[in-house]
């Protein structure tokens, strides 16, 4: 009479508050999964299963739950530290250190050129017990991935009661952290060249990362009604065409454009002058409308261009109270002056648009790096 087989044995779990990283139990798991083990872990998203990136049976066995056998479906790289994504990045845009230098450790997914393949997803959790796990196992020259502790088809969990629901006795330790602050998975990005692209909405919305991630160009004249806002719906045009996109989606080319006067009234509309010169070139300037210049405004820049040496001289004064302060120049890389067309007419308004245009050209490639 042949014995019943047994139940497989389930994974202990181990209670840990957001706040407390035993020791102990931290070498404890970056053991496990140095020896190729599986362990659920919590972070501010949702709960992952961690596994080892070793080719061998950590991999397999994370590669096997997750349904993702073949090499093409990457598993996302978690770190303890922002300063380990060097490790494994072989380029890492402007755009990409924007975002981890405000995001991370947090919510947010980066997907940049990697060493040994051509991209890696990187992230850093925010959890103070799964960050010091991640760094034993650097330590020990490890490399771990994580991936939403659920079988495929299943909603992610959010509690680690969800997370031992879902996979069982295939992992070998569940991790408790209470419930996830976000419980929504997280955000990733595509910072790959040419474009800067959000590949899943989380709890970051694309309109906050692709502010966060955008260089800052500020073109500052007067009144904000003539010159520099021709520059800036130019400029947008420009580097949308260089990089083969429609104009509505020019802050994926990771560059950010505004405009301001020094002695700009705000909620002026742009004059008719500048609005009928560029309409010519089908760009669209009704809904303008002026600001003055400001250090708060500074602030959001990481380039200021200006139409003259006046100009120049009151952005510098302006910035001393930014820190850090942006940069500043003349539009005009040569070193000339754009001067004002108000009240003139519309062959004096395509003069100083064309020289605009030209400025813009010059500098848009280094822009665009």
């Amino acid at each position: 009479m042949s014995t019943p087989s047994k139940d497989p044995k389930p994974p202990r779990v181990v209670p840990v508050a957001p706040r407390e990283c035993p020791p102990d139990l931290v070498k404890e798991v970056a053991r496990i999964l140095l020896e190729g083990g599986l362990v659920v872990l919590p972070t501010e998203t949702v709960y992952g299963v961690a596994g080892l990136l070793d080719g061998k049976k950590g991999e397999a066995r994370l590669r096997a739950l997750k349904g993702r056998e073949e090499k093409e479906k990457p598993f996302t790289i978690h770190l303890g530290d922002p300063e380990e994504a060097f490790r494994h990045a072989r380029s890492w845009r402007a755009c990409a250190h924007r975002l981890a230098r405000r995001y991370w450790p947090g919510p947010l997914t980066l997907v940049v050129e990697g060493l040994r393949s051509h991209s890696v997803g990187l992230r850093v959790p925010s959890r103070l017990f799964t960050r010091a796990v991640l760094r034993e196992a650097g330590r020990l020259g490890g490399t771990v991935a994580m991936a939403s502790a659920n079988l495929p088809g299943s909603p992610p969990p959010t509690t680690a009661k969800e997370a031992l629901e879902a996979l069982g006795s295939r992992v070998d330790l569940v991790v408790d952290g209470g419930r996830a602050e976000l419980a929504e998975p997280s955000t990733v990005v595509r910072a790959l060249p040419p474009f800067l692209e959000v590949l899943r909405e989380g709890t970051l919305t694309r309109e906050e990362l692709e502010r966060t991630a955008c260089f800052g160009v500020v073109f500052v004249c007067s009144g904000n009604t003539c010159r520099s806002p021709m520059a800036e719906r130019t400029a947008r045009w420009l580097a949308a065409r260089l990089r083969g996109l429609p104009l509505e989606q020019s802050p994926r080319t990771g560059l950010r454009f505004l405009s301001a006067g020094v002695n700009a009234l705000p909620g002026l509309p742009a004059s008719e002058g500048a609005t009928a010169a560029l309409r010519e070139w089908g760009l669209d300037l009704s809904d303008h409308r002026s600001r003055p210049l400001s250090p708060y405004l500074l602030a959001e820049a990481d380039l200021a261009l200006c139409m003259t040496r006046g100009h120049l001289s009151r952005v510098r004064a302006l910035a001393q109270g930014v820190n850090p302060p942006p940069e500043a120049d003349l539009l005009d890389p040569e070193g000339g002056e754009v001067l004002d067309p108000f009240a003139g007419d519309l062959s004096l308004y395509r003069k100083v648009r064309d020289r605009i245009r030209a400025a813009l050209e010059a500098r848009m490639e280094a822009l665009l790096e």
